[in-house]
């Protein structure tokens, strides 16, 4: 992802405000961010790096504190559902929903999602009305997003919380989307990844 990132911003020379990442917790967006810095210097913070709820608060033009419930617990479910509702639902018809998104998304282009095998249902949904999958064929107004998952459906590990690789295993035919195998991994050693294999 950083490396795709910097391309586009040092190379492409994409304006660093229509691009967004998201991650799944906040240590990911951390280091997403010092990876960036590296690479591509004080125009990182340009680049808006959320986690799913962090996304939500923002776009809702909320806090933590604004969303915590009379008995001062935060529903993070509930933040997702109502930045859905935010993107999805307009009274005044299809052109008005095309200009709040606009509001609140910006001139976005490009998208990136680690850790996809890790979206549960409402991650799910966030990332749809994001990207655009909810327009008719006949919508060609808007801007073409450009969306890169990142992920592992071998590694959903939090089935508990309602997340399903069933995401990630649609996805190349839902966006038509081309997949790229990445065979190389930047933690482990050669020796690790061998042993590993055996083991499996």
């Amino acid at each position: 992802i950083v490396h795709r990132i910097a391309y586009l911003v040092k190379v492409k020379r994409i304006n660093p405000d229509r691009i967004l990442v998201l991650a799944y917790n906040r240590n990911a967006v951390r280091s997403l961010r010092l990876r960036l810095q590296e690479l591509i210097g004080s125009l990182a913070f340009a680049l808006r790096v959320f986690t799913f709820h962090g996304l939500a608060l923002s776009l809702l033009g909320r806090t933590l504190g604004q969303s915590a419930t009379p008995q001062n617990e935060l529903s993070f479910a509930q933040l997702l559902k109502d930045a859905c509702a935010l993107l999805e639902h307009s009274d005044e018809g299809d052109d008005n929903l095309q200009l709040r998104r606009a509001q609140l998304l910006g001139n976005l282009e490009y998208i990136f999602v680690d850790e996809y095998q890790d979206v549960a249902a409402d991650e799910y949904r966030l990332i749809q009305l994001i990207a655009g999958l909810n327009r008719s064929p006949e919508d060609n107004r808007s801007v073409q997003i450009n969306l890169c998952a990142i992920g592992d459906d071998d590694q959903n590990i939090y089935a508990f919380r309602g997340t399903n690789p069933r995401y990630i295993l649609q996805f190349e035919t839902q966006y038509q989307a081309k997949r790229l195998l990445l065979t190389e991994n930047y933690r482990s050693t050669e020796s690790i990844i061998q042993a590993a294999n055996a083991l499996i």
